[in-house]
């Protein structure tokens, strides 16, 4: 039986880390290693993460403390040190299904190199907010970029160098493009066993709905395009696709709250520099209604709309027009 190294990364988590370790503590998968890395918490995190791993010594677990130096080192660190043949992540404010390990890992082959699957979204007292169901096929792969949807073959990620990007904004979309894009085969699990817990005080709740200069998305994607192999067919079109989606959500996104002048200078730097990247995007043959199967019909609109409202110099009426409606 496979090994499997659970990652969850800690800092200042005293409010959820215990429901969160229930969860993990309780997974019917036998051939666990369990990583717990306290990104400097300040508050009593330490204490009840040692009260709880003291009930469970039959488990392989590490507990290590390290000073404050975010999310993605804390995650690199840990596939670094992982002795588990595949790797999966858990945030402290949520928590698994019982069977999340065991029905991921039971997708694993040989030739298996990630199984993503959904999620359910639900507030503080488990309420379903909404739910994530990925189906089989090439497109779903793409929809969740959260690394706690994913199983990964360590030796896969360390083989083509793939890590976190410590960044203000998207770290996940940096290593999921890559991994997906040097993949050779990768697994849908069509059920939702993460609970996905909303947090209105997140970064993608609060500082990304409005333009701002310390977040920049371009920077992100730039980076993402300077590491990505040579790809061809259909997932060079997914990935490209990808870009022009992730350009469109993230002005619509910020849309409401931004000032129209920021609106219209990030639109158009977004744009010119999938125009140099990608000059023949226009023409990929997902920016249509009926494409790419799977995606949200609203996902899908988005793109169209505005992209062809740019192919027609319209963008910034269509813009102002959706701004007024928001």
């Amino acid at each position: 039986m496979k090994k499997l190294t659970i990652v969850l990364p800690v800092y200042n988590g005293s409010k959820s880390i215990e429901r969160c370790l229930i969860s993990i503590f309780e997974q019917d998968y036998p051939n666990l290693e369990i990583i717990i890395v306290n990104d400097g918490s300040t508050d009593n995190s330490n204490e009840i993460i040692n009260k709880m791993i003291k009930n469970e010594s039959g488990k392989d677990i590490i507990y290590l403390c390290k000073n404050n130096s975010g999310v993605a080192d804390t995650r690199n660190y840990a596939i670094d040190i992982a002795k588990g043949e595949y790797i999966t992540f858990i945030d402290q404010d949520d928590i698994y299904a019982k069977d999340y390990c065991s029905s991921y890992m039971s997708l694993i082959g040989e030739d298996v190199d990630i199984v993503v699957g959904g999620y359910v979204r639900v507030d503080n007292e488990k309420n379903e907010l909404y739910r994530e169901h990925l189906k089989e096929g090439k497109w779903s792969q793409y929809i969740v970029m959260a690394p706690w949807a994913h199983v990964y073959k360590v030796d896969f990620l360390k083989k083509n160098k793939i890590s976190f990007l410590k960044s203000a904004i998207g770290e996940d979309v940096y290593f999921n493009m890559l991994a997906y894009a040097y993949a050779g085969n990768v697994k849908i699990c069509e059920k939702e066993l993460y609970f996905w817990t909303n947090n209105p005080e997140s970064v993608s709740n609060s500082k990304q709905r409005k333009i701002d200069k310390g977040i920049d998305p371009l920077l992100l994607l730039k980076r993402i395009n300077e590491r990505l192999p040579i790809v061809y067919g259909e997932k060079k079109e997914f990935i490209e696709y990808y870009f022009i989606r992730y350009i469109v959500w993230y002005i619509l996104f910020t849309l409401k709250q931004s000032d129209w002048k920021d609106i219209k200078e990030k639109k158009n730097e977004l744009f010119e520099w999938l125009d140099k990247s990608y000059p023949k995007y226009r023409n990929n043959k997902n920016i249509r209604l009926k494409y790419p199967q799977n995606d949200s019909f609203r996902n899908r609109l988005s793109v169209c709309v505005i992209v062809r409202a740019r192919i027609l110099c319209l963008d910034n009426f269509v813009l102002k027009f959706l701004k007024k409606l928001l």
